[in-house]
């Protein structure tokens, strides 16, 4: 049995897979193909270590995005993946329900102690990954592969 970084990053590693394996059941109905490779990623915590890439390519084999891992160790999730096309990129998040929270303790001279506590995203009820609609409003929607094909469009300007 490894660390508790090791496990982390391990988890992190097969979240990434998993997503990989949807991903490329979603595109292959748009006659789209994928290519895996493994990035390295340095992390604080772990140092450096290997994540797999997926490039989405057309059937001429050009390049219309990439899904690039960007770590475990992100503040507000369990992990992050980037999703980077020519026009634009967005992140998606790994999150376990009910989600990421802040909590705010406040005391006073007296002893008079206040409480204050609230989750980050709305909308987290499945562990998995999820695009964060708006930030203010904190709207999460777990991906399937409507929203990744939608947001595919968006960042590459691919007219799926």
């Amino acid at each position: 049995m490894g660390t508790k970084a090791d496990i982390r990053k391990q988890k992190y590693i097969a979240w990434l897979k998993e997503l990989h394996d949807e991903v490329k059941k979603w595109i292959k109905k748009e006659k789209l193909v994928a290519q895996e490779k493994d990035v390295e990623i340095n992390e604080e915590i772990p140092g450096r270590y290997q994540a797999p890439s997926l490039s989405i390519q057309d059937k001429s084999g050009k390049e219309i995005a990439e899904l690039r891992p960007v770590g475990a160790w992100i503040i507000g999730a369990e992990g992050r993946v980037d999703v980077i096309g020519r026009l634009d990129q967005i992140h998606l998040v790994y999150l376990e329900p009910p989600g990421p929270g802040i909590s705010v303790v406040v005391s006073d001279d007296g002893g008079k102690i206040e409480r204050n506590s609230r989750i980050l995203f709305q909308g987290v009820e499945n562990p998995g990954w999820y695009w964060i609609e708006d930030k203010p409003r904190g709207k999460a929607h777990l991906i399937n592969g409507e929203l990744f094909m939608d947001l595919l469009s968006e960042v590459s300007d691919y007219g799926i």
